[in-house]
């Protein structure tokens, strides 16, 4: 979301001030110096409806703007939302996650249907960048609890390549950003399908991250046959622009 008017955004979190969740940081990890694990915990039995894997919640970040972030895990019962970001400290989102620390007070609003899994699905694919994580840990465990194969495709800078090392998704493959990116992609796609022997028909697609690497992979996906019904997007940043 852009920036909005301070008094804009007082009048929205008034005004779905019973759609908001107080909690508290309770857990804080860094899994690298620029990737944060952060929980937070708080009474969500106000929360309507079901938490599905990709579905977002929102938070305001300053005095002017909100954001959405796709926790890796939620349980209502519980009282339990865990989310990982990332620290590239390209806006206020990154800088106030940057500054969070255990006993900190956040309200979280949502969860909302930005994005989510496909239950009916026989198989699941996500395609993203460092800010996709969060997403990827959500739908592959999704699809554990499913009994189903699920392929994860990051596309990450070099510097960042030590995540993968505590990310235990069975199926996943990573490219550090180059202009072959998509098609090693597609190449270990191939791959993955051929060992599982699944129907190309019955997979879902979730892409997320950059817009332009949205575009690049839908229109693939799309020249190869794919429907618009199996590819879900959601763009979490752009080139030159600050909060989407």
């Amino acid at each position: 979301m852009p920036r909005i008017p301070q008094w804009m955004a007082d009048a929205m979190e008034k005004f779905f001030s019973g759609s908001y969740h107080a909690s508290r940081v309770t857990e804080i990890e860094y899994l690298a110096p620029t990737l944060k694990y952060v929980r937070f915990e708080g009474d969500f039995s106000a929360v309507k409806t079901d938490f599905v894997a990709g579905n977002v919640v929102e938070i305001r970040v300053n005095e002017t703007e909100f954001r959405h972030y796709t926790p890796s895990y939620f349980n209502r019962e519980e009282g339990i939302c865990d989310i990982l970001f990332y620290l590239h400290d390209k806006g206020p989102g990154s800088r106030w996650a940057e500054q969070l620390r255990i006993g900190h007070q956040v309200k979280l609003l949502g969860p909302g249907r930005k994005m989510s899994f496909v239950k009916y699905a026989s198989a699941h694919v996500v395609i993203g960048d460092e800010t996709s994580i969060g997403l990827m840990q959500s739908i592959s465990n999704a699809s554990k609890l499913k009994s189903r194969p699920c392929f994860c495709f990051i596309e990450i800078q070099r510097k960042h390549s030590s995540w993968l090392e505590w990310i235990n998704w069975e199926d996943s493959s990573y490219v550090p950003l180059c202009p072959s990116a998509l098609e090693e992609a597609f190449r270990q796609y191939a791959e993955w399908i051929d060992n599982n022997n699944i129907l190309p028909s019955y997979i879902a697609f979730y892409l997320s991250g950059n817009t332009d690497t949205i575009s690049r992979f839908r229109k693939e996906l799309i020249r190869k046959g794919y429907s618009n019904k199996q590819i879900q997007t959601y763009p979490y940043w752009a080139e030159g622009k600050i909060g989407l």
